[in-house]
This record gives C-alpha cells, structure tokens and sequence, in this order.
C-alpha cells in the first residue's frame, strides 16, 4: 500500500481515536438511536429529538464517522465496512450519494474507485464523459473505467465478486471493431478503432435469485482502457 493510499485510513483512525477520546464529542443519552442498521450498535455526539443529528460516531457492524441527520448519516462521512473496505465521501439519508471514494484489498493489493454515487450505486466518473458513454448498466452494484494516453488501442475487462477476480462461466461479449484475447482472469480487445462498441452480459445467483447483469458503453477517444465490474 503507497503512501497516497494510507492517507484515508490514516484519517479515518486518527478520527476514531478522537472520538473514542471524548474529545469534540458529547456522550449521548441512551435514547439517541442510529436509523441505520449496520451502524446502530453504540452512538457517540450529537443529537436531537432522540436521534443522532450533527457530528457523532456510530459502531456497530461497520463503523462510521461523520454527519448525521434525523438518525442517518448525511453530508460528508468516512465508513469502515467489516470486510475491511472503506468508503469516504458524501451520504443523504443513510446512502452513499455524490462524490466519494472507496478504498478495498484484492489479493493483499490497494485498490480504489472513485467517482459517483446515487442512492447508493456507483456511476461512474462523469468527467470522463468525453473518453466513453455508459449506454446501459444493469445489476452491476460498481465499475471502472480508466484510460491512459497510447499510441495503440487496447481495453482490457476484468470481473469482481466479494473481492476475487473471475470470469462469469455464462460470459457474452461482443464488440464493434478490433480483435480478442484472453487469459485467465481477463479479456483484452486490441487496435480497436474509435467509436467502438462493447456490450457484455452474464448472470450472477445471489439470495434473491439469479440476476442478469448487463454493460454496454461506447468508446469515442483512442488509448488505452482498464475496465472493471465489481458485484458484492
């Protein structure tokens, strides 16, 4: 993990300490609740009419740090979520929605994405609009979309699933222009040509039942593309 990485976790601690400390933070009457149920466990800061509002730290599977409103975290707020990831950004009513950045390990390696949130979903980077063009996203909780300036095309995709990468085994791909390769754990398209097509399909089983995942975007400015699609 580099240094720019460790800055957000090192944030988050010295905050946590903080709080733990007493410092800026009032302990609240045990009829203060949290509305959130992953964080409900124990509040500590401001409240009022028997709810967590203002500044306040609440524990309980995950943790969070941060601002609070009617019971909910509102406004700008840090979370560490109990399988060690990390997202820091902005909430309304208990969601993570607008700006943000979660921080995760895969294979003992930082990862991060930044962008978007709405309602708790990932949207994308929407100052990259002019790079590619989401045309549809369907049951896919996160993606990736970075590019870097080289003189020959290439995209490669990779897939996510509780932190491992895979390859979905009912996979469909197809694109407009250029031409295939694949290892184990992702699939490269070379010297495509600009705009270019690409439309994947697979299905993930969770509780529910089988959800049909779809991810169709158009690239309209040459270079080199990394694409990942992350479900929990």
């Amino acid at each position: 993990m580099n240094r720019k990485s460790l800055i957000p976790v090192l944030i988050f601690f010295v905050l946590l300490s903080f709080y733990n400390s007493g410092s800026f933070a009032q302990e609240t009457a045990s009829g203060c609740r949290v509305l959130k149920k992953e964080i409900s466990g124990n509040y500590q800061g401001e409240c009022k009419n028997g709810l967590a509002e203002g500044n306040g730290m609440a524990k309980g599977e995950d943790i969070y740090i941060g601002s609070f409103r009617k019971g909910l975290p509102e406004g700008k707020g840090v979370c560490k979520y109990n399988d060690g990831s990390t997202y820091t950004g902005f909430w309304k009513k208990g969601l993570r929605d607008g700006e943000g950045e979660l921080r995760y390990l895969v294979n003992n390696k930082d990862s991060v994405i930044t962008g978007t949130w709405k309602a708790d979903r990932y949207t994308g980077r929407p100052d990259k609009a002019d790079d590619y063009k989401i045309i549809n996203q369907t049951y896919i909780e996160y993606y990736s979309i970075k590019r870097s300036d080289q003189n020959k095309n290439l995209i490669t995709i990779s897939f996510e699933r509780v932190m491992q990468k895979y390859i979905p085994k009912d996979l469909e791909f197809s694109f407009s222009t250029g031409y295939l390769t694949k290892d184990p754990l992702t699939l490269s398209v070379h010297d495509f040509i600009c705009p270019a097509n690409f439309n994947i399909h697979f299905t993930i089983r969770t509780t529910g039942g089988n959800r049909e995942c779809n991810f169709d975007f158009k690239v309209m400015t040459p270079g080199k593309y990394t694409v990942l699609l992350i479900n929990n």
